[in-house]
């Protein structure tokens, strides 16, 4: 069970919801999480790539 090359594909509008967080977390089949990536929508200048 599982994968070696997951992916996420999502729509989101910084717009709306500019001081928002989105943490992109794993979980394994133990049910253990780790933190992927977090990306701070107050940071995002228009041109920084997320």
């Amino acid at each position: 069970m599982g994968t070696t090359t997951p992916k996420l594909i999502f729509n989101y509008s910084r717009k709306e919801f500019p001081d928002t967080k989105l943490v992109v977390f794993v979980q394994r089949p133990d049910g253990t999480r780790t933190e992927l990536k977090t990306i701070d929508f107050a940071k995002i200048n228009g041109s920084e790539p997320c």
